[in-house]
């Protein structure tokens, strides 16, 4: 007796190595696009906290400037540095221990060092404690100001790239999220 093997006798029984090959492209370049837009919303993300953090800092300084008659001046200069003046004045730890000072007025009660969690604005530095943005660089701060004619102090973050100018011009300063 003859067998006839011809292709429609048999049966297919799972995927050919081709069609698993375009299924795996297919879901590659998905995971890709996926990957690719979540990095960028997650910079937006930390560009809108370090904008909102600004925000609330500058009020805080405007109440402090209420209740104390000036801003802090004492090495508000724009530097790195510039952030410890920040949180002493604010939180009103002038020892540094984390804890506000005794009769201290909180101006800003965010700026807690022992809170916990990925909200937390403040870090530790070489045993002074600095105010940080969303990429966790630290804030700047300058009084009297110079860039901003609305009031009478700077506030602004490095940005995305950690670089900044204290003259706040050049390239170093164009992804800078400030209060001018």
């Amino acid at each position: 007796m003859k067998t006839d093997y011809s292709p429609t006798c048999f049966s297919r029984k799972g995927f050919t190595l081709v069609e698993v090959l375009v299924v795996m492209a297919i879901i590659a370049v998905l995971a890709t696009m996926t990957v690719g837009g979540l990095g960028y919303y997650q910079r937006k993300a930390k560009e809108s906290k370090t904008q909102v953090f600004v925000a609330s800092v500058s009020r805080a300084l405007d109440d402090y400037r209420s209740d104390e008659g000036s801003y802090p001046t004492d090495g508000a200069d724009g530097s790195e540095a510039s952030s410890a003046i920040l949180y002493e004045s604010l939180f009103g730890d002038a020892d540094n221990d984390g804890t506000p000072d005794t009769d201290a007025t909180i101006y800003l009660d965010m700026l807690n060092p022992s809170a916990k969690g990925p909200a937390l604005n403040v870090k530790e530095d070489g045993g002074v404690y600095v105010l940080v943005d969303g990429f966790k660089n630290p804030l700047r701060y300058r009084a009297p100001g110079e860039q901003n004619p609305g009031a009478d102090f700077d506030l602004w973050s490095a940005g995305p790239d950690g670089e900044t100018s204290t003259s706040n011009s050049g390239d170093d300063t164009k992804d800078d999220i400030d209060n001018w």
